[in-house]
């Protein structure tokens, strides 16, 4: 079993309050601290920290100091820290395993000494698993295995890791994702919920959420429509597709989830020249927030200023 009080929060967190945030993915124009404070300033109930190359909080490139300074700004601004966001490969030679082991275990201990700890909560790492979707028979058992030793690194160190499944990826479905997470049994291999790559492959929003919230530590939303013009799955913000956040929302509450719902501004996004990442984290916040008030959820910074 977890430890008490080190699992992210989730279905079995303690509570009734289901948090809003937005993470530095698509505000890499920031430096880390001014990004923490721009989220705080907006209203957003928690930050997600990415810990991939050539972002600020990579955790080779922050410092003691640095990371100190990251868990007191969010502690000041009462930023709860549900999730670091990875982008881990599970496929490859056992060099890569040994390489992808290593750098769990450093991303594991940025967010310990970054923890602000706020409303209990406790970050996981986060990752999507890559590979393709044509070689899932042929890898599935080793992805188990792999899996496996990921979850001894994270027991080791009392942090959930929790992957995602992705519409491009091995496990493109929530059924191969859900037999993943049931295969490993194990509370520190966890489930990231992010319908939007269900939704790409045509599967219904209340049928994955039946079948992976028992299993999820953090929940990431986007939103997405099919290109008119092409070929494939176009991301965009939450509120700006087809996704009815209303019904999604009722679908937590009813679950039982209790931890955050954290904006990803998709790299389609990010990517491109006109992109502004004032006026999209603003515009993520004014798409959600209100859903969720007339959702009847409570949100944690709402719940503290009733205190």
């Amino acid at each position: 079993m977890a430890a008490a009080g080190l699992l992210p929060s989730g279905i079995a967190a303690a509570g009734g309050t289901i948090g809003l945030g937005v993470g530095n993915y698509g505000l890499r124009k920031f430096s880390i601290i001014e990004g923490i404070r721009f989220i705080g300033s907006i209203g957003y109930d928690c930050a997600e920290l990415t810990m991939m190359d050539g972002y600020p909080t990579e955790a080779r490139s922050v410092s003691p100091a640095q990371r100190r300074e990251i868990r007191t700004t969010l502690q000041d601004l009462g930023l709860a820290l549900p999730s670091l966001l990875e982008q881990i490969m599970i496929i490859g030679d056992a060099k890569d395993h040994a390489e992808h082991l290593d750098r769990l275990r450093r991303d594991i201990q940025f967010g310990h000494d970054v923890d602000p700890g706020v409303a209990n909560t406790h970050p996981c790492v986060q990752t999507h698993l890559g590979g393709k979707t044509a070689d899932w028979e042929a890898t599935k058992n080793l992805m188990v295995d792999r899996l496996g030793d990921w979850s001894k690194a994270a027991s080791s160190m009392n942090m959930v890791i929790a992957f995602k499944g992705h519409n491009l990826n091995l496990n493109d479905t929530s059924e191969k994702t859900a037999w993943l997470v049931r295969k490993v049994n194990s509370p520190w291999i966890r489930v990231l919920y992010d319908y939007s790559h269900y939704q790409a492959v045509g599967e219904d929003l209340d049928r994955t959420m039946d079948l992976l919230l028992p299993y999820t530590a953090m929940i990431s939303i986007k939103d997405g429509k099919n290109y008119t013009d092409k070929p494939g799955f176009e991301r965009l913000l939450p509120g700006d597709g087809t996704v009815d956040y209303m019904r999604y929302y009722h679908h937590l509450l009813k679950a039982g989830y209790r931890g955050y719902t954290v904006i990803e501004i998709s790299g389609q996004i990010h990517a491109r020249p006109d992109y502004d990442p004032v006026v999209t984290a603003k515009r993520c916040y004014t798409n959600v927030a209100p859903v969720m008030a007339k959702a009847g959820v409570h949100r944690p910074s709402h719940e503290k200023a009733k205190a």
